[in-house]
C-alpha cells in the first residue's frame, strides 16, 4: 500500500513539472526598429494594417487556446496527467501585446509626421508583477 501511494505521489509531481511546459514560446516583434526614424506615412499605414490583421489572427487563436485549455482544465480534474497538453504560457496574449505597443508607436510617429488624422491608440494589458495581481497576465519568461 505504501508504494501505491509514493508511486502516486511521484506521477503528480512529474505532471506538475511537465505542466509547465505546455504551449509554445511567444514571439513578440520589436516594437522600436532603427528604420523608425526615417518611415514615409505609406509604410505606416501599411505596417498599422499588416498589425491589425495579425491581432486579429492572434486573437482568434487565443479563443480557441482558451476553449481547449478549459476543457483539458475540466479533463485534468479526472485525469491529472491531461495538464500536459495546457497552455500556461499565453505566448498568443504577449505577441499581442507587443503588436498593440508596435501599433502605438506608429501612430505617435504618424501624429508627428501629419499623417495621423483618424489614427487611434490601441489598451495595452499590463503584466502582472505576482500571481495575486488581477486584470493582468503573466508572461512566459
Amino acid at each position: 500500500m505504501f508504494n501505491n501511494k509514493k508511486n502516486l505521489f511521484w506521477i503528480l509531481v512529474f505532471c506538475q513539472l511537465v505542466s509547465g511546459c505546455g504551449g509554445r514560446l511567444p514571439q513578440p516583434v520589436a516594437i522600436e526598429r532603427p528604420e523608425d526614424s526615417s518611415i514615409s506615412c505609406v509604410k505606416i499605414e501599411k505596417e498599422l494594417y499588416s498589425i491589425k490583421k495579425n491581432i486579429s489572427a492572434l486573437l482568434s487563436a487565443s479563443i480557441s487556446n482558451t476553449e481547449r485549455d478549459t476543457f483539458v482544465g475540466f479533463v485534468g480534474a479526472f485525469f491529472p496527467p491531461a495538464h500536459i497538453f495546457r497552455d500556461f504560457r499565453q505566448a498568443e496574449k504577449v505577441e499581442i501585446n507587443a503588436l498593440r505597443e508596435r501599433h502605438n508607436l506608429l501612430v505617435r510617429l504618424a501624429h508627428k509626421k501629419g499623417c495621423g488624422k483618424n489614427k487611434f491608440f490601441l489598451t495595452i494589458e499590463r503584466q502582472c508583477e505576482d500571481f495575486y495581481t488581477l486584470n493582468c497576465f503573466l508572461p512566459s519568461k
